[in-house]
């Protein structure tokens, strides 16, 4: 019995012993391995990314700056680009005939369209609206010569392709011995009427500071 008490307790005490030496063992272990590691990616060569040795990527063309305006876009084949449409000012001034000045006086006339018309005096043109009568605006400007005594009404002709117009009669804007300024009014037939069926216009002034004929030209 008592030799069995003594193999008992040294059974336990080596059963001990190896326990504790697994539990050392297994505690160094964890210590000696080494920590995990994060991967990185490889960079890439120019020329892996263009696909092979030797090849370089595609230039790209600069981007337009303000000293280096973009190209304009081609127009369609066979179609010129389009004419700024002219303005109202532009056109009031292609229907003004302006003389040379003769004897240090100038006579400027414009055939009165719709438009020129919005820009004249109303209430004094009322009477003689541009759908039955031929309007034209005339300005007369000196230093030197009384013009207030020229009658224009008695003056001035009109003549078409068919012959002269009716006499006129002149409605005055602004009268003064240095600046005239009104409209010759000719009845009959509107503007646009005489325009398409006269075509080619002229408007005569006789006798205007010692001058025998002004003559003013328009074509429709």
């Amino acid at each position: 019995m008592r030799i069995l008490g003594w193999i008992s307790r040294h059974l336990l005490i080596t059963m001990v012993i190896v326990g504790l030496a697994i539990i050392v063992a297994a505690a160094c272990s964890q210590q000696l391995d080494p920590p995990p590691t994060l991967s990185m990616p490889t960079p890439t060569r120019p020329s892996e990314a263009t696909g092979g040795a030797g090849q370089t990527p595609p230039v790209l063309p600069p981007t337009p700056t303000a000293s280096q305006p973009a190209t304009p876009r081609a127009t369609q084949a066979g179609v010129p680009p389009s004419s700024p449409t002219p303005t109202r000012g532009a056109q009031i001034k292609s229907l003004t005939r302006v003389d040379d000045g003769q004897r240090s006086i100038t006579v400027e006339v414009t055939w009165v369209t719709p438009s020129h018309l919005q820009q004249l005096p109303q209430a004094e043109l009322t009477a003689y609206p541009i759908d039955n009568n031929v309007l034209l605006h005339v300005k007369l400007d000196t230093h030197s010569v009384d013009i207030s005594r020229y009658d224009l009404a008695q003056i001035a002709t009109l003549r078409g392709s068919s012959g002269p117009a009716t006499a006129p009669t002149w409605v005055g804007i602004a009268d003064s011995g240095h600046h005239r300024e009104g409209v010759l009014v000719f009845p009959g037939q509107g503007s646009e009427q005489w325009m398409s069926k006269e075509g080619k216009s002229e408007l005569v002034l006789s006798g205007i500071g010692g001058v025998a004929q002004r003559t003013f030209t328009w074509e429709f």
